[in-house]
Order: C-alpha cells, then sequence, then structure tokens
C-alpha cells in the first residue's frame, strides 16, 4: 500500500475517524467480512466475475437491470491538492498539487492530510488522487442474484455493455429482494505504485524564504513611556514567515534570541529627492514620495496628527533617522504613496533632516507592527552582533543575516534648546534660552516642562567666524554670560555679534543635541 512516515492524531476519536485519511492517501477500502476487518487495496485484484445484463436481476419487467450515471466533466476536480507535514523540510506544513492540463473544470479537490512524508509521496498521492476521480466519474446500481452471496465491497465485477465491457469497484451491497448493488467504474492501473518525477530539492531559506528586509532604528522618545535605551525593529518579507526573530550575541560568539517581529511593518524607500524643511511648523513646500514593500498608509486629520498620528522614520545616513508626521497619503501609483503637509525633525531629530535625501531612502511608518530591541544602558556604545531571519528557520539558516551594530541610546539625549537669544550689559553678553524636555512636555497647563534629567546642566560654545570652538562656558540654568574681558580674551575685542552652539547636557547620555545661533 505504501510507507507511512508519520502520522498525526491531535485528539481523542474512534479508529475510523483516524483510519479514513489513510484510506484517502492510500486508496484502500475497509470493510467486514465475517467476523474481521479487511483492508483491500484498490486495483490489487482481478474481476471477480463477469456479469452479463441476463445474470441481472430486474427490478420492473422490461427495465433496464442497471443504470449507469456519468459525472459530467465540469463536476470533477481539475486540480487535486494534498497538504502534509513534510519530513525533508524541518516537518513544515506543505503542500503537493497535481493539475489536468486539459478540461473545462474550474474545480479543486483538496486534502488536508496529517501524514508526515515527502514531497515525492505526498506528489505520488496527488496524482493519484485526480486520475482517481476521473477514473470513477461512472456510478452504476443493480441488483444481483442471490447465487452471488459471496461478493463482497471492493470486489470488481466485469459488466457486458451493449458495446463494450466496464469493470466496476462494488462500494455498497443491501440484502434484499436481490442484492442492491452500487459501484463505480475503475481502471487498475491508476493504483500503480508510481513515483512523482523528480523535482529539485527546495532550499530552505531561499526557495521557500529569503532574507528578510529589516532595519534596526536608534529612535528618541515618541511617545516618552518607552523604555529610553532601547532600540526599535522594523522587518518585512513576502512571503511572511510569521515572524521575524532576532537574536544577539552578547560576547560575540552565541546568539541568544532577544526579540521577534511578529507583525509585518510598513516599509518602502523613498522614490523622490527630499529637500530640508522647516521645522516646529509645517512644512507644505515639500512633498515625500515613497513606494511600500508592504502594508498601506493612510490620510488622517492635522488634529490627529498634532495628537500623534501618522508617524514615520526616514533613515538619512546609516543609523540615523529623521522622524517625521504627515497629514494626506495620496496613492499615486501601485503601492506608491505622496505624503504632506509634513512636520519635520520631530522629537529633536531636526539635526539628522538632511539638506536633500536622495532617493532609495529607507521609510518606516512607527506603529504596532514595529517592535522594542531589548538593550540596557550597560549595553550602549559597545559593538555587539545581531543576526534576524525567518522565525519559521533555525538561525544557522542562510536567510538569516548579520550585523555589527553600536547603539547610543538616542532615548537619553537631552533635546536641543530653542529661542536662543542675546542681550548685553556694558559689553557682557548674556545669553539666554529655553529648554525642552524629553518626557511629559505636552500638557498646556503646567508652567514648566519637567527636567527628565537627574540635574540641569547646559554648555555653551563660543565659535570663531570659521565654527571653530574658541571657549566652552558651563552652567546650570538656561542663561550664560559671557563677560566683555574674555570676549576681548577670545576675539581681540567684544563682538556686535557671536555665534554659539548650546547644549543640554545629561549625566548617562552627555551632551544633547546643540542649538545653533548667532546673538
Amino acid at each position: 500500500m505504501g510507507l507511512v512516515d508519520g502520522f498525526v492524531i491531535d485528539g481523542v476519536m474512534s479508529a475510523r475517524s483516524a483510519i479514513q485519511p489513510l484510506e484517502l492517501a492510500y486508496f484502500f477500502d475497509t470493510y467486514e467480512s465475517g467476523a474481521q476487518i479487511i483492508f483491500s487495496q484498490r486495483g490489487s485484484k482481478a474481476a471477480v466475475v463477469a456479469l452479463a445484463p441476463g445474470d441481472l436481476v430486474e427490478e420492473k419487467p422490461g427495465a433496464d437491470p442497471y443504470q449507469l450515471v456519468r459525472t459530467q466533466d465540469t463536476e470533477l476536480p481539475q486540480v487535486a491538492r494534498v497538504g502534509f507535514v513534510d519530513a525533508d523540510q524541518h516537518y513544515l506544513n506543505s503542500a503537493a498539487e497535481s493539475r489536468r492540463l486539459a478540461g473545462r473544470s474550474a474545480r479543486v479537490a483538496s486534502a488536508n492530510l496529517p501524514l508526515i512524508t515527502t514531497a515525492t509521496t505526498a506528489q505520488a498521492i496527488a496524482d493519484t488522487m485526480l486520475q482517481d476521480a476521473w477514473a470513477s466519474r461512472t456510478h452504476a446500481s443493480f441488483r444481483l442474484p442471490q447465487r452471488l452471496l459471496a461478493l463482497e465491497p471492493s470486489d470488481i465485477v466485469d459488466l457486458a455493455l451493449p458495446n463494450h465491457n466496464m469493470e466496476l469497484r462494488i462500494t455498497s451491497l443491501t440484502d434484499g429482494l436481490g442484492r442492491a448493488t452500487q459501484a463505480m467504474s475503475i481502471q487498475r492501473s491508476v493504483y500503480d505504485t508510481v513515483a512523482a518525477p523528480p523535482r529539485p530539492q527546495v532550499v530552505v531559506g531561499q526557495a521557500a524564504f529569503g532574507a528578510p528586509a529589516a532595519v534596526f532604528m536608534d529612535l528618541p522618545l515618541l511617545r516618552g513611556d518607552e523604555v529610553p535605551t532601547a532600540p526599535r525593529f522594523a522587518a518585512t518579507q513576502s512571503p511572511w514567515p510569521g515572524g521575524v526573530a532576532v537574536y544577539r550575541a552578547t560576547d560575540g560568539i552565541d546568539f541568544v534570541l532577544n526579540t521577534s517581529a511578529t507583525s509585518q511593518a510598513t516599509m518602502g524607500v523613498t522614490t523622490a529627492p527630499l529637500a530640508a524643511g522647516p521645522v516646529s511648523r509645517w512644512d507644505k513646500a515639500n512633498t515625500l514620495t515613497v513606494k511600500l514593500f508592504s502594508g498601506q498608509l493612510g490620510t488622517q486629520s492635522q488634529i490627529a496628527v498634532l495628537a500623534g498620528a501618522n508617524v514615520a522614520a526616514l533613515q538619512t545616513a546609516p543609523g540615523v533617522f529623521e522622524v517625521l508626521q504627515f497629514v494626506n497619503a495620496t496613492l499615486v501609483a501601485p503601492q506608491t504613496y505622496q505624503l504632506g503637509p509634513l512636520l519635520r525633525g520631530q522629537a529633536g531629530t531636526e539635526q539628522a533632516m538632511a539638506a536633500s535625501l536622495p532617493v532609495g531612502a529607507t521609510f518606516v511608518l512607527i506603529d504596532g507592527s514595529v517592535t522594542f530591541v531589548d538593550e540596557t544602558a550597560g549595553q550602549l556604545n559597545l559593538p555587539q552582533p545581531w543576526r534576524y531571519g525567518p522565525a519559521n528557520r533555525p538561525i544557522g539558516n542562510q536567510a538569516y543575516q548579520t550585523q555589527t551594530l553600536t547603539f547610543t541610546g538616542i532615548g537619553t539625549r537631552p533635546l536641543s534648546p530653542v529661542q536662543i537669544s542675546g542681550t548685553r550689559s556694558n559689553c557682557d553678553l548674556t545669553i539666554n534660552w529655553i529648554r525642552r524636555t524629553r518626557i511629559g512636555g505636552d500638557s498646556w497647563d503646567q508652567i514648566e516642562v519637567p527636567l527628565a534629567e537627574a540635574s540641569e546642566a547646559y554648555q555653551v560654545d563660543i565659535l570663531s567666524p570659521s565654527g571653530s570652538v574658541l571657549r566652552t562656558l558651563n552652567v546650570t540654568s538656561p542663561s550664560a554670560v559671557y563677560p566683555a574681558g574674555l570676549q576681548t580674551a577670545d576675539f581681540g575685542a567684544p563682538q556686535r555679534a557671536i555665534g554659539v552652539n548650546v547644549y543640554q547636557i545629561s549625566q548617562s547620555f552627555g551632551r544633547g543635541t546643540p542649538r545653533a545661533a548667532t546673538v
């Protein structure tokens, strides 16, 4: 009958329910004969008896002693598909398919078999299943005389028809006034064990699943409740393998599972250059055009965007991302959107904005499909190997990619101050600014935003006309005095205008993002 490599019984069931999938896969009949259960391989028997119409019992005088019903072509399957567990491919669910090259039918015969077997065996089952459906398309009913009591289900009889003989496999017998018999046409050669034609083996991770498109993003805090040291990870792949696993080797050798992206991210690339734009107000001059690998984008109201909707990360350099938001998402081509108006340099990423971003920059929508990587403060600023690939493949599979990355914990970086101004008194220059906060700065009711740092500290770089640093002033409040004497020491005389860079200082991160001004 065939070799069963493995058989899955995943619940409480009767013996009959367990055996039926095997009957379907290996084409044998099960019936009771006397006190025994008989398993009979189809096609293994020759015709037991030859029958002529005169040997059959007439139900009505003058009526045909038999009835034949032939199934129409359109009711027969054009395709047979068999689901199975592939013993050669890490016991993954797979499928084999057989298709008729001629015919008008659009029907598909499907069987999800709880078998652990090989693709070759499954292909042979699918081929036989399709041929069996067409070979048994003629159904016969007739009554046998009592002298043929020895006939049993699965026996084959040779019925003489006016123009030819037809072999029929008995499927049921009911004793009464004559033995009411149901039978189906059969071609015994269909069940010959013939190996399926050789096919190239599917290499896991190449033909089945290639390498996913993925990106690690060291981003600032966007909601304020994220772990500030945790980078984000986004991935997409077609077909989606159900998840992308991320491993890290803290010792550089042994990779340990760190996280998994269980949802496919909305990712793509830019298809047109993007110029720099204004920050802290709507950029209505520029339009961002992206083509997505996966997912889709939608339009939101300006109020919703100001409340945090439609946030995206745009890679402007290796490891550097501008965070922006958009209102309208207009589909202009398949999977291609034009986005605008824009809010640029969000969450303190104004320094990441490129003067002219070229085509092909990575775009990621920041939503629930983007996961966080587990990274502690002690692991920041250390190069570490990372490995990621389809979660349904082992880490040694060639679909996995390896990257050595160093994260700095952008979520702990102070934002740049704003509204830098200067006032003079007796040639002393007082430089003032307003600080921003990484956490909890959205409420309109608070008098001052939270500090979000262990202590308040700033550094002011005094710049030469060429941009070099002449002096650094260290202060603990949003104001610094640059005395006339120091101006004379640095420039030879007090200056009418001086270029400065102002930084807020974090004990954990160090200098935050600078704000440049001329005061």
